[in-house]
């Protein structure tokens, strides 16, 4: 009699069991990734097996520093920081690009977003072609309102980690080498009028 009852309760939680993974829709688990900084990279030693991933979590599973939102892989690297965002071994590359890249607020309200590739100037899209020591040649997005399909130059001064001052001094060339052979106009050492007879432009870090 004993042995039977223990059977029948065998059934009973066997079929408990079943029916517990029946009403989870067949779901498919697998390893989720914490993402304790928020940048979209996950942490690979720090994991959990589930559905569906859990708040702070995500599948990637690449992130070399998840303390750090400013660091993972592919990451524009910011000049000055004593970091490595981009995983890449160096830190501090402080090339040109390195100290302009990030998203900036000018001395006219106006937002700016840098990165290796182009420069986004409320809108605008500045494609870079050539980066030289002080500044950068662009092709002009097709799709801006102005000047689609033409060329700019941007010169950049007194680079810090959180201000800079920048001039374009051509923005509507018919070639990259038509900048490259003429004179530039750029006096770094007149914000006031070294621009073209304008001023040159304040960024600040946001």
């Amino acid at each position: 009699m004993k042995y039977q009852k223990s059977i029948y309760l065998l059934f009973i939680f066997t079929i408990t069991i079943l029916g517990s993974c029946d009403n989870g829709d067949n779901c498919l688990q697998q390893t989720w990734y914490e993402d304790a900084d928020g940048d979209g990279f996950g942490n690979p030693n720090s994991t959990q097996l589930v559905c569906t991933a859990p708040s702070d979590y995500v599948s990637d599973n690449t992130d070399f520093d998840d303390d750090n939102a400013t660091a993972y892989p592919g990451a524009d690297e910011i000049c000055d920081d004593n970091i490595d965002n981009n995983g890449d071994g160096e830190i501090d590359e402080c090339g040109l690009i390195g100290k302009i890249v990030g998203v900036w607020t000018s001395n006219f309200g106006d937002p700016y977003t840098i990165t290796s590739s182009f420069i986004n100037i409320n809108g605008s899209i500045f494609e870079i072609l050539v980066v030289g020591t002080d500044y950068v040649i662009c092709r002009n997005s097709l799709l801006n309102s102005f000047n689609a399909g033409l060329y700019s130059k941007f010169v950049f001064t007194q680079l810090s980690t959180d201000k800079f001052y920048f001039c374009q001094p051509f923005y509507d060339s018919e070639s990259q080498s038509y900048i490259e052979n003429t004179t530039d106009p750029t006096n770094p050492n007149d914000l006031n009028n070294g621009c073209g007879s304008f001023s040159w432009v304040e960024l600040t870090r946001d």
